[in-house]
Order: C-alpha cells, then sequence, then structure tokens
C-alpha cells in the first residue's frame, strides 16, 4: 500500500495493477465514494450509481475514514448489514475508537 502526496488518496498495489481505493471499492462493492476536504471538515460522499447518494461530514480525516471503513465492512457483508449510527453517534464513536488505538 502506498500513500501518494494527496493526502486522500491511497493506492494499492494488486499485481503490478494500481488503483486508488475509490476505483476498487466501486469495482468490488458497485458504490462510488470519495473524501474531500470542505471548511474544514471532512465529506464522506458515496452513491449507488443509480439514483442514490449521500454526503456526511466529520470533523477529521481518520473518523471519516473510519466511516468509510464501515461503508466497506456493510459491503462485505454482501449489504446484509447497514450503519447502526448517523453521523454525529458515529463522530463519537469513531473519537473514542481513536483514543483508545492511538497514544
Amino acid at each position: 500500500m502506498t500513500i501518494t502526496n494527496d493526502p486522500l488518496q491511497v493506492i494499492y498495489d494488486n499485481d503490478l495493477i494500481h488503483k486508488s481505493i475509490e476505483d476498487a471499492i466501486a469495482e468490488k462493492f458497485e458504490v462510488g465514494v470519495s473524501i474531500y476536504e470542505h471548511d474544514g471538515k471532512f465529506i464522506l460522499r458515496w452513491t449507488d450509481f443509480v439514483a442514490n447518494e449521500w454526503a456526511e461530514e466529520f470533523p477529521t480525516m481518520s473518523v471519516a475514514l473510519l466511516r468509510l471503513a464501515s461503508l466497506i465492512a456493510c459491503g462485505e457483508s454482501d449489504w446484509h448489514n447497514g450503519f447502526n449510527q448517523v453521523p454525529a453517534e458515529f463522530t463519537n464513536l469513531g473519537k473514542d475508537f481513536l483514543s483508545v488505538t492511538t497514544c
């Protein structure tokens, strides 16, 4: 896994084929995702490529990436699982998780 100069793009190498994490998620789970900074907040935006698009705002990139990991986990369950928290509740849980896993 390589982190590029763009802090919001993560590249992984699979048999010498480089893909952005966004492309890999779109290919595997048929969901379009992006994380971008806006007015000091981080926005996680995703779509099902049909008619639905969502955008959630988070205070830090790390919490937005945790929410993205949760979205991926939903896809890994073949979409049998969904989110249990609204963004504000998730932000508090994400901060708690990070406070335990980092020092």
